[in-house]
């Protein structure tokens, strides 16, 4: 084989060399445009199912709130507020009480 024959062979052999890199990069772009969509569609529906779980839980959380006070309501069960007044009354009927004793 003659040196010119030698050179060409060498420049078609690291032109084709260079050709498969260009192309591996290529595909391994792709492949990580692929990976980085999915990931970012997997991240949404999670952030997507995160909020619809809070939305839920919130929901539920005034439903049973709800429930309670209605129930509390229908059991004549004094609120907190009305519990408090009838202390205050007691203490201060307390207080005439003892100072009648005297």
């Amino acid at each position: 084989m003659e040196a010119k024959d030698k050179h060409s062979l060498l420049e078609a052999a690291q032109h084709l060399w260079s050709q498969a890199l260009v192309t591996a990069e290529e595909e391994t772009q792709k492949l990580i445009g692929r990976v980085q969509a999915i990931a970012g569609s997997t991240q949404a529906q999670a952030r997507e199912l995160s909020e619809r779980l809070v939305t839920q839980r919130k929901d539920a959380e005034k439903a049973v709130e709800d429930a309670v006070k209605k129930s509390l309501t229908r059991l004549h069960v004094p609120r907190r507020e009305e519990v408090q007044q009838i202390s205050a009354r007691l203490d201060a009927l307390t207080k005439r009480v003892e100072g009648m004793t005297r």
